[in-house]
C-alpha cells in the first residue's frame, strides 16, 4: 500500500480556508484549488478528518438563540446560513427543525376539502395551489388522499381557448 501524501502546512491552511467559505465538501471544486494539485478524494477525507478540519462541530448556544431571533424576524433558511459561515444550509435547516422553530405542516381542514373537489374539475394542480395558497406538493398529496383528479393542463388550455370563442 503506498505510504499517504504528507501535506504542507500552506496546503492544510487552504483547505482549512476552502472549507469554512465552502460550506461543505465538493472535492472536484477543492482539487481545482490553487495548492491542491494531484490531491485524491482519499487524501482529503484523510486531511479532513486526520488534522479534524471536520466542518461539522458541536452546536453552541448563541448559535441556537442567532437562528430563534432571525427566524423570528422571518428570515429564509437559506438567508440565516449566509449570516453563519461555518454552517450549510441543510444544518441551519436542520438544527431549527429539531429546536421546533420551522412551521409544522397546516392541516387540511373541511372547508378547504370543499374548494379541492370544486376546483379540481376546473383547475389544474398548479392554479389550484396559487388560489388557496397552498404548495403545489401540499396540494397535489392531499388530492391523491381524497382520490380526486384535476384538469390537465392540455384540458384547461382547451377549456381556455372556448372560452374565448364564445366570447367573440
Amino acid at each position: 500500500m503506498p505510504k499517504r501524501k504528507k501535506w504542507t502546512d500552506k496546503q492544510l491552511t487552504h483547505l482549512q480556508n476552502i472549507l469554512s467559505r465552502q460550506k461543505g465538501r465538493n472535492f472536484d471544486k477543492i482539487r481545482n484549488q490553487p495548492h491542491m494539485n494531484n490531491v485524491t478524494d482519499n487524501n482529503l477525507i484523510h486531511a479532513i478528518y486526520y488534522y479534524k478540519m471536520n466542518v461539522n462541530h458541536y452546536w453552541t448556544e448563541d448559535e441556537d438563540d442567532f437562528i430563534k431571533n432571525k427566524v423570528k424576524e422571518g428570515l429564509t433558511y437559506i438567508q440565516i446560513a449566509e449570516l453563519m459561515p461555518n454552517r450549510s444550509i441543510e444544518a441551519v435547516r436542520h438544527r431549527a427543525q429539531r429546536a421546533g422553530l420551522c412551521e409544522r405542516r397546516k392541516l387540511w381542514n373541511e372547508e378547504e376539502d370543499r374548494e379541492l373537489r370544486a376546483y379540481s374539475q376546473l383547475f389544474t394542480t398548479q392554479e389550484i395551489a396559487e388560489r388557496i395558497n397552498r404548495p403545489y406538493s401540499s396540494v397535489h398529496r392531499r388530492l391523491k388522499d381524497l382520490n380526486l383528479t384535476p384538469v390537465s393542463g392540455f384540458e384547461r388550455r382547451r377549456q381556455k381557448l372556448g372560452r374565448k370563442t364564445m366570447d367573440k
